[in-house]
């Protein structure tokens, strides 16, 4: 499971036994109908155990974003070696900012972020050619990517 953040990736949660008591809710028949269940959803487990995803990258990368060309938005993907602060953004063709993806501490890991070619204004941007950089420590890269509506 992969956010939307791009931060967590689970490969796998288990449970437990569930605690046995009796509640009162919607019977999962597909009806309408309510009863007395077991056991109680919402009660906590005795167990639980993650699996995370243990893959951590070698070196700092930006990938190209997909799909490339896009409409009406558009994947960017990049890998952290270690923790570090991280500025991505969307630039147009003059060097303006259009818009600021992540600006925030990260912690390693392989990212991904989408953009739904919205401005910092929450307005869309037309379509045409556009750049998007990172920023994390010594490490810069720039790629191009190209909306089409």
């Amino acid at each position: 499971m992969l956010k939307s953040d791009g931060v967590t990736v689970i490969d796998s949660i288990s449970f437990g036994p569930q605690t046995t008591d009796q509640s009162y809710g919607r019977i999962p028949d597909g009806n309408d109908e309510w009863g007395f269940m077991l056991p109680t959803p919402g009660f906590s487990n005795t167990d639980l155990s993650i699996f995370m995803n243990a893959h951590i990258p070698e070196d700092f990368h930006l990938f190209q974003n997909f799909p490339n060309p896009f409409n009406p938005s558009t994947a960017i993907r990049y890998a952290l070696p270690k923790d570090n602060f991280v500025i991505l953004k969307v630039i147009d063709l003059m060097g303006r900012e259009v818009k600021t993806l992540v600006n925030s501490f990260q912690t390693k890991g392989n990212k991904s972020i989408v953009w739904n070619a919205i401005n910092n204004q929450g307005l869309s941007v037309s379509a045409g050619v556009y750049f998007y950089s990172i920023e994390s420590g010594e490490f810069i890269s720039t790629k191009k990517m190209i909306l089409i509506k």
